[in-house]
C-alpha cells in the first residue's frame, strides 16, 4: 500500500506531516470529480478545467507502481519547505 506524505516545515522548525493512503486520495479525487460533474449541469463551461485536472490526478495516482519512493514536489522558499512524497 502506497502512502502520500505531505510535509510542511516553517522557518522556526515547526513541522506538519500528513500521511494519506493512495487509495483514499484517489477516492477523494473521485468524489471531487463527481461533484464537479454535477456542477457542470448548472454551469457547463466553468468547471471543465478542474474536472479534467482531477481526472488527470486520478490516473496519475492509479499508475504509481511499487518500484520505489517518489519525490513529487520538494520546494523551499523564504525558509519554508513543502514536499510531497509517495512511499
Amino acid at each position: 500500500m502506497r502512502i502520500i506524505w505531505f510535509r510542511l516545515r516553517t522557518e522556526n522548525n515547526k513541522r506538519i506531516c500528513l500521511p494519506i493512503s493512495c487509495n483514499v486520495f484517489r477516492e477523494l479525487l473521485d468524489s471531487i470529480h463527481d461533484v464537479l460533474t454535477f456542477l457542470c449541469i448548472f454551469a457547463p463551461k466553468s468547471h471543465i478545467a478542474p474536472k479534467a485536472f482531477t481526472r488527470l490526478f486520478m490516473e496519475f495516482f492509479g499508475s504509481i507502481s511499487e518500484d520505489g519512493p517518489y519525490d513529487l514536489i520538494d520546494v523551499t522558499a523564504d525558509k519554508v519547505q513543502f514536499s510531497i512524497k509517495v512511499m
